[in-house]
């Protein structure tokens, strides 16, 4: 993607703190992110380069001669080739050039997520409501030419989260949904599991409960002595 077009300009700025403050700001209008490079004076005259902030590659930090546990995951390093040139002109005055070295960045600019109109917000909420991944959100974006990255996707979705929940905390509004679609909920305080675990143990050292002892009724009326009175 070439963007040198964006960085030409035929201004003389009055000092380098004017050139990089309006090289900054010119980036970040186009969401490209110029870093500072290295400067050079040269016979009186300064020389400062830009680039981009995913120019180079990565380096490891680690001791190369022990082995990583870690893998690597990635990094935003690309060795993009854009570059400006700036120099100081004005040997009297001080005043400094823009000039264009490399306008090419080898990796797309996304849009910013405030620049990210309503219809696309409302598609990759529809496909979160639906339970779509990230990665897949992304690949039907793609196939319709929206370019935009998972970080932005991410923060829809984390922004419409605190949009519904309001002010309410995680455990309340996991109460609120439940009632909503027609859960029973309880839940219980310190003190009433505090009253719950003194009900266990007044259970338990309770003694044991003897069971009721069984009458027995005997009917011996043909085994009686007959009496005296009834004796012949």
């Amino acid at each position: 993607m070439d963007t040198g077009h964006i960085f030409k300009t035929d201004k003389k700025f009055k000092d380098r703190d004017e050139l990089i403050s309006e090289v900054k700001k010119t980036g970040l209008l186009h969401n490209i992110n110029v870093r500072i490079d290295s400067y050079h004076a040269q016979r009186g005259f300064g020389e400062q380069w830009f680039k981009c902030d995913r120019s180079g590659s990565y380096q490891f930090r680690s001791n190369l001669d022990v082995p990583s546990t870690k893998s690597f995951t990635g990094s935003r390093k690309c060795d993009c080739p854009f570059k400006l040139k700036a120099r100081a002109v004005g040997q009297v005055d001080g005043t400094w050039k823009l000039y264009v070295h490399n306008g090419y960045h080898n990796h797309f600019i996304g849009v910013k997520l405030d620049v990210l109109n309503s219809d696309v917000k409302e598609m990759i909420l529809s496909m979160t409501a639906s339970k779509i991944f990230v990665a897949n959100i992304l690949i039907e974006l793609g196939a319709k030419n929206i370019n935009v990255t998972s970080k932005q996707v991410y923060n829809i979705r984390a922004r419409e989260k605190r949009k519904t929940r309001e002010d309410r905390t995680a455990a309340e509004q996991l109460l609120k949904l439940a009632t909503d679609h027609g859960y029973r909920t309880f839940h219980e305080t310190v003190a009433t599991r505090q009253i719950a675990k003194r009900r266990k143990l007044y259970e338990s050292l309770k003694p044991p409960t003897q069971p009721a002892s069984s009458t027995i009724v005997v009917d011996d009326t043909d085994h009686a002595p007959s009496s005296p009175l009834h004796s012949t």
